[in-house]
């Protein structure tokens, strides 16, 4: 008699990768489709449980629990063989996500070239002591010296 275990998951956090249409590696022509909660393409009986997307074209690693929770497999989807991929998310995030593709690197680098700048000023606006003193001294009135 096989013995069937419940599996309790924390909720994922948003974005959530919901479905992926990948290239199929023993097939040119049939595409796979890989849906969270959907048995899995390759392993007869496992189910999706969770999808990441992996920053920067590193692909997607599929979670799956086998039939009866009898164990895990993870599978490393390379970015190459991905078609297509769905991430689920609650308005706020969307935003958010909207906010940070919507910003242009000539946006990112004003910023950057402004609080270079900045420090530029503040630096050149620095008090510089005469005398080689601690800095919490150095912000006391110097005296100029003179030899004859």
């Amino acid at each position: 008699m096989t013995e069937t275990r419940t599996i309790e998951l924390p909720p994922a956090l948003p974005p959530v990768t919901t479905r992926m249409i990948t290239s199929n590696p023993s097939s040119d022509s049939e595409d796979l489709s890989w849906e969270a909660g959907k048995e899995h393409p390759l392993i007869k009986g496992a189910v999706i449980v969770r999808m990441y997307v992996i920053p920067d074209g590193g692909g997607v690693d599929v979670y799956s629990v086998l039939a009866g929770g009898r164990g895990a497999t993870r599978h490393h989807i390379p970015d190459s063989r991905i078609h297509i991929t769905e991430e689920a998310m609650p308005i706020d995030v969307l935003i958010e996500e909207l906010k940070v593709a919507e910003s242009t690197d000539d946006e990112e680098e004003e910023e950057e070239e402004e609080e270079e700048d900045e420090v530029i000023q503040a630096a050149s606006s620095a008090p510089v002591p005469t005398s080689p003193v601690a800095p919490s001294i150095a912000s006391a009135t110097p005296t100029a010296t003179s030899t004859p």
